[in-house]
């Protein structure tokens, strides 16, 4: 095999994160008495460009997390402070560990054949609370977080600690993601080979080296072991 080592990001390539972020957004909803359909959309574009700030270097962890309820407690003039509003998010968050079916398995298989390392941006305690508990988790060697490590992808830092810590040279890892300008580009950086999980099949872009494009975890079992 030419690899030694899986490198792999876990919310929407392992995990299905829409699914639990749905359940949370709307219970920040319920508890704020937000009733506006467009709420779940307006969250997403207050909290995507807080991570696009943190990816960059701009903001920390910490300001993200609360920040981004300051607006949306400003938005809609509410009385509940955001330190309430990230209770609410990032309590139901914690407790949604949602695997796409055939997750598991494909990491069982993998694990059977190399170490595996989850490679994640997220908030420490939130991802903790969905994944310490999850049934992947002994077929994962290493877990490392954003909000522990103090950088976030596409800062190759994080892919160096877990090739640290699994004491594996870039040449002899894998690193499978969904997200082109987090995983991919975090990979190209850290010159890891780059296997894009494209389940959608969208189009491929020009600008970042893929050693490969994944649709479904029996490619991505086959780009483990080649």
């Amino acid at each position: 095999m030419r690899y030694q080592a899986l490198l792999i990001d876990a919310d929407n390539t392992l995990f299905d994160f829409d699914r639990a972020e749905r359940r949370a957004i709307q219970a920040v909803a319920d508890r704020a008495g937000i009733s506006d359909p467009d709420f779940p959309q307006i969250y997403h574009e207050i909290n995507a460009g807080y991570w696009r700030k943190l990816e960059k270097g701009l903001i920390t962890q910490n300001q993200l997390k609360i920040q981004r309820f300051r607006d949306v407690a400003r938005r809609y003039a509410l009385s509940l402070p955001p330190e309430a509003l990230l209770e609410t998010f990032m309590g139901v968050l914690s407790r949604s560990g949602d695997l796409y079916p055939g997750a598991a398995d494909f990491l069982r298989q993998v694990s059977a054949h190399m170490p595996v390392a989850i490679v994640t941006n997220g908030v420490a305690e939130t991802q903790h609370g969905r994944f310490d508990a999850s049934p992947i988790m002994p077929c994962v060697k290493h877990l490392v977080i954003s909000g522990e490590v103090g950088c976030a992808k596409p800062d190759p830092r994080l892919i160096q600690r877990a090739l640290s810590l699994l004491n594996v040279a870039p040449a002899h890892a894998l690193m499978i993601g969904d997200g082109l300008y987090s995983d991919m580009l975090c990979a190209n950086r850290a010159r890891v080979d780059a296997y894009w999980y494209n389940p959608a099949s969208l189009p491929a872009p020009t600008d970042l080296r893929l050693a490969g494009i994944v649709h479904n975890y029996a490619e991505c079992l086959a780009a483990c072991l080649t």
